[in-house]
């Protein structure tokens, strides 16, 4: 995929901020996210604020249904104008928007020419990593269910898929025909993304992550041991004032059982990583749940 195409799909409002003093972004989308509530349509208004509202009494926090809504536009505002910063200061890294770690091990892996699976979660930002790499100049193809693909929202923010090329693939898609379809991109160097605690997959492991359990599937670790590539658990997060993402080391996988032990590992990684980084930026109510536990977790019931 090219730069410019990835750009086209960049908010007018974050090309612009993409120029402006980092210190400044923080309150200006804060505004801008407010001017989007008011110019939202009222139907779609009316079903964020329901949403946000069973968010707030199933997880009993005090903060109103509207407070949550503005908290998760800002989230969203923030990490689209710090990818499109990053279009900006491409390959050096350099803007305080934008905190990036591990970003050697995919270079490493991509040096040896050959592509690589990413593997992220819906919690948090989940699709911020692989758009950090589209931003790159890195081929991203990001793995999404076929059922869904009439029933995603054109103004939701996680569907748009932050630029990466998304390829439907049916939920009961073994894994062989899920490597068949995949070695193509593989081979020609791209970086195939898929979110772990997704639908795709045979099988999968239960993972308590703050004391929820999360059910992971194994599609892409077993992709990525099938096609002989590597794995690379990444994360995204949004925070007040920046934008963090991280790339762990590479994961090998020989045999069936090191995908178990490789999706426990997944779920132990994001643990550690949200009690550095808390943020939310998903829709699910589970991921709503996690997030209250880990406030549990660190501070002690409330």
């Amino acid at each position: 995929m090219k730069l410019n195409r990835v750009l086209i799909s960049t908010p007018a409002w974050a090309k612009v901020m993409q120029w402006l003093p980092a210190g400044m972004l923080p309150s200006l989308i804060g505004v801008q996210s407010r001017l989007a509530l008011l110019s939202m349509g009222r139907s779609r208004r009316r079903k964020l604020r329901a949403f946000f509202e069973q968010v707030r009494l199933r997880t009993g926090t005090h903060k109103p249904a509207k407070d949550l809504l503005l908290g998760h536009l800002k989230a969203e505002g923030l990490g689209r104008a710090a990818l499109a910063r990053a279009v900006r200061a491409q390959g050096t890294g350099d803007d305080p928007l934008l905190q990036v770690e591990g970003m050697d091990h995919v270079a490493s892996c991509l040096l040896q020419g050959r592509g690589c699976v990413l593997g992220g979660l819906h919690l948090g930002a989940g699709a911020l990593p692989a758009a950090y790499l589209v931003r790159q100049g890195i081929p991203v193809v990001t793995l999404r269910r076929l059922e869904l693909k009439d029933k995603y929202d054109p103004d939701e923010v996680e569907p748009r898929f932050y630029g990466a090329e998304p390829r439907w693939i049916s939920n009961d898609e073994n894994p062989a025909a899920l490597m068949k379809g995949c070695l193509k991109e593989l081979s020609a160097g791209k970086i195939v993304s898929y979110l772990v605690d997704g639908s795709i997959g045979e099988r999968g492991v239960v993972v308590d992550i703050f004391n929820t359990p999360v059910f992971m599937r194994s599609g892409a670790l077993d992709l990525a041991r099938l096609a002989k590539v590597p794995f690379f658990p990444a994360f995204g997060c949004v925070g007040k004032d920046r934008v963090t993402i991280k790339f762990h080391e590479p994961i090998n996988l020989s045999g069936p059982e090191d995908v178990n032990e490789a999706m426990a590992l997944v779920g132990n990684l994001y643990e550690e990583f949200v009690r550095e980084y808390p943020t939310n930026c998903s829709r699910r109510h589970v991921d709503q749940y996690i997030f209250e536990g880990r406030k549990a977790a660190i501070h002690g019931p409330r």
